[in-house]
């Protein structure tokens, strides 16, 4: 099924950093008035000293005031640069020296030589850089689907099709696309990386990738432009876009198309390149649809209830019992075993009396043999499920009354909970390595809910247990944050999520 989402259409809107004196001649209708959309914006001077609200007349500024900030609630603050006052006072967008973060809508064809128009402010809606936990996607790379001999527009008035020769060089080229469309999602609800960059994983483990992929379709490309340079050329630009919305399970299944329209008045002296520029402002008024978030949450909750693996029936090992923390441990030590393979090895846990064992989907090299060595034994190990969206992976060994532990089946733990990692970490000659902390949180990526713990864990305590002070499993531990100046930043997957994505039926 195919949803629409319709965003407001933007009809012509215009950067207004541009409006020097010299670009003032297009607007031939020019008042006083700053008006903006919405209205009721404060206008502010220095020391946060409000002096109206809009629409609001320039010409009541204070004596030597050529700055002033647009503030409303919900949208973003819009700094504007005046020049000095002339004899006749000021006109708006004429007087405008310089403005930032501000867009303008207007009346009138801004690709008509002689346009009639007023121009309004438009202020930006702000970003929610979390309406919850944050979802990945994927930007592919844009396609344009123009017609053979469109005409674009013109520069310097010279008529510029889709079939020139040079059309690539004044435009840019679609492919080259990538840093551009990322930059205007950083620090919203959405984090993004390109498709191309997605799709490299040398162990097919999707956990750490996007779900979602948005692919920018280019059905209309305008523009008017002069100037000297290719820096120097401004005027009015417009693109209209469909972001078509599918993901990685089927890239060609279109589950969703949103139209956008987004004009703006190009400023001289860029260095962005014409189709870039206009893709990364389309994509910023994208994220002004105050429903993509849920639907996009939705969607990616979706893709991961239909990874979720064949019913699994396990019988329930009996609760652990120890009079004291260190017999615990020393107990559940023996349920831990190493996981591993020709190009490495980790860790996992026994599940059952019977061999069933958890560990994590990178640990396996499915066109590998794999071997669980428990106490000094070595078996071999059925892969009986995997999941690589969850990084998760069920084996089994042949084998009777082993030692094992329970997965927790409800989340009780609370940050601050005294937490233990066990597993093999860096050498396989440490296997049942012990370590102590709490839980530091509840965190959310790509869609998979896991415990933050400051448990020290390294290379090899992949698909080990993280067990509560019952010894019972918490988490099967995962990744870790690395780098210069970071400690104690690891990752579990919570129980629950084990549990539900491969189909653990206990009886």
């Amino acid at each position: 099924m195919q949803y629409l989402f319709h965003l407001p259409y933007r009809k012509f809107s215009v950067s207004i950093l541009c409006l020097l004196a010299s670009c003032s001649c297009l607007f031939a209708q020019q008042a006083s008035v700053l008006a903006t959309v919405p209205d009721n914006a404060e206008v502010i001077i220095t020391s946060n000293n409000s002096v109206g609200v809009t629409p609001f007349d320039l010409n009541q500024l204070p004596a030597g005031v050529t700055k002033i900030i647009v503030k409303k609630e919900g949208f973003e603050p819009v700094e504007i640069d005046l020049e000095p006052k002339p004899k006749k006072g000021y006109v708006f967008p004429g007087s405008v020296k310089s403005c930032s973060a501000c867009l303008m809508d207007f009346t009138g064809n801004p690709f008509e030589p002689k346009m009639q128009s007023n121009a309004t402010l438009r202020l930006q809606k702000k970003i929610k850089a979390h309406y919850g936990p944050q979802i990945g996607v994927a930007i592919n790379t844009a396609s344009l689907k123009l017609a053979p001999k469109a005409v674009l527009g013109n520069i310097n008035g010279s008529e510029k099709r889709i079939d020139d020769k040079d059309i690539n060089l004044v435009i840019g080229y679609p492919e080259n696309i990538t840093t551009q469309l990322l930059k205007p999602l950083e620090g919203t609800y959405l984090d993004a990386t390109h498709l191309s960059a997605s799709t490299k994983n040398e162990d097919n483990t999707k956990l750490y990738k996007p779900k979602i992929i948005l692919s920018p379709i280019v059905n209309d490309l305008k523009f008017n432009l002069k100037g000297k340079l290719y820096r120097d050329y401004a005027g009015p630009a417009l693109i209209e876009v469909t972001w078509n919305i599918s993901t990685i399970a089927d890239q060609n299944k279109l589950l969703a198309s949103i139209p956008v329209k987004t004009a703006f008045y190009r400023t001289g002296n860029n260095y962005e390149i014409i189709l870039h520029e206009l893709l990364a402002k389309s994509e910023r008024d994208l994220l002004e649809n105050d429903t993509l978030y849920t639907y996009l949450q939705k969607l990616e909750r979706q893709y991961l209830v239909s990874t979720k693996s064949k019913p699994q029936k396990i019988s329930m090992p009996q609760k652990l019992t120890a009079a004291s923390t260190r017999e615990m441990l020393k107990s559940a030590s023996g349920s831990v075993v190493t996981v591993e393979n020709d190009e490495g090895f980790g860790s996992g846990v026994i599940i059952s009396n019977d061999g069933y064992i958890i560990t994590n989907h990178h640990v396996i090299k499915p066109a590998l043999a794999t071997k669980v060595i428990l106490q000094n034994k070595a078996y071999t190990a059925e892969v009986i499920s995997l999941n690589s969206d969850y990084d998760l992976a069920l084996l089994k060994i042949n084998a009777k009354e082993l030692p094992a532990l329970r997965l927790a089946v409800k989340n009780l733990a609370e940050p601050g909970d005294e937490v233990f990692a066990i597993g093999t970490p860096l050498n396989k000659n440490l296997g049942s390595t012990v370590t102590k902390g709490i839980i530091s949180g509840f965190r959310e990526i790509n869609g998979v809910k896991f415990i933050q713990t400051d448990v020290s864990i390294n290379s090899g305590n992949s698909g080990g247990p993280l067990l509560n002070e019952e010894g019972e499993i918490v988490g099967i531990t995962t990744v870790k944050l690395a780098g210069r100046g970071v400690e104690g930043v690891g990752f579990c997957i919570l129980s629950t999520e084990v549990l539900d994505m491969l189909n653990l039926k206990f009886y």
